[in-house]
């Protein structure tokens, strides 16, 4: 058995030379992971708030996080059936220069569009904006309210047919 030890044991490592790479695989992750944020996607171009829907028997409710936005930066419109909320998050800023050490946040404009179902009343769909969180009523038309009915399943030779004579 041959002393192996001293010529497979790595020498020491300068960590200055992984920095760069060490970097760049954190800002990969960063990207990647940051679907999970309240922006879902990475970089200015993937600024997008989440939502939420959810229908109720009267109405549909859409909730919309936007965290570090002012309301006056929202801006929501309807029509052709579809419900757009536009936006953007401004950066904040000092006015002096600082020396940034990291920046994960997202700015930037965003547009989500969002189609609405034939059964809701355009024209009485309302807005309401609370402590970053945007919720958007849209109530149903009357008489539209959810609704259900069992088929009935048969189990024959034949199949109904008809149009047959």
């Amino acid at each position: 058995m041959s002393d192996r030890t001293s010529e497979s044991r790595p020498g020491p490592v300068d960590e200055r030379l992984f920095a760069d790479w060490r970097q760049e695989l954190s800002e990969i992750l960063d990207g990647f992971f940051s679907s999970r944020s309240p922006w879902g996607g990475a970089g200015t171009e993937g600024l997008m708030p989440v939502i939420d829907i959810v229908e109720k028997e009267s109405v549909i409710l859409l909730t919309a996080e936007l965290p570090g936005i002012d309301e006056t930066d929202v801006e929501l419109t309807v029509g052709k059936g579809m419900l757009v909320l536009r936006g953007e998050k401004k950066a904040q800023t000092t006015g002096e220069t600082d020396l940034r050490h990291a920046n994960e946040r997202r700015y930037g404009s965003f547009e989500r569009t969002i189609r609405i179902p034939g059964n809701v009343d355009e024209s009485t769909i309302s807005a309401h904006f609370d402590k970053g969180v945007l919720t958007v009523t849209l109530p149903k038309k009357p008489g539209s309210a959810m609704s259900s009915r069992r088929i009935e399943i048969r189990q024959d030779d034949t199949p109904e047919n008809p149009g047959a004579t």
